[in-house]
Formats: C-alpha cells, structure tokens, sequence
C-alpha cells in the first residue's frame, strides 16, 4: 500500500515546491529586479548543488569528454528561462 502512495505524495511535494518556489522567486524579482533575483537564485541553486556533491550518489564526472556539445546547453539556457518570465514592475498582481 505504501509503495503505490509514496509516489503519488512525491509528486505532489514537488508540485507544491514549484509552486512555491515561483511566488517566493517572483517576491524576490519584485524586490531587487528580475536579473538580479535571476542571478541570487542561480547561485544559491548552485551553491546547494555542489554541498549535494559531497554526499554519495550514483554516476561521475568521468563520462563528461563522451558527451555531445550540446549536452552542454543546459546550464547556458537556464539563467534564459528566467529572465523570461514575467516584469514583476509591469504584470504586479
């Protein structure tokens, strides 16, 4: 029985987060604009990221040299996606 909810409350944690996450990062925009809270949210992403990377996990940088040059793309896009959003000094709720 546990096994067959588990993923069901995992997805909805997930959904819940990247709903908050959106309100709290467009509360963020508002305050110090939208690059500047693209760039807070990039580095502390980053930062906690990299304490992840001192824990065990599955997988190595050693495969890094066999990838395609556009698997590379993803990190470059990114800060892209979110200056995209919205003006939060245009569209205030």
């Amino acid at each position: 029985m546990v096994t067959k909810i588990l993923p069901l409350l995992l997805a909805a944690g997930a959904g819940a987060c990247m709903a908050l996450q959106g309100a709290v990062n467009s509360l963020l925009g508002k305050g110090i604009g939208l690059v500047r809270a693209t760039f807070f949210v990039q580095i502390t992403g980053s930062l906690l990221a990299g304490l992840l990377l001192l824990f065990p996990s599955p997988g190595s940088f050693a495969g890094l040299g066999r990838l395609p040059w556009y698997a590379f793309l993803g990190g470059p896009l990114r800060p892209c996606h979110g200056v995209d959003q919205r003006d939060p000094e245009r569209d205030a709720y």
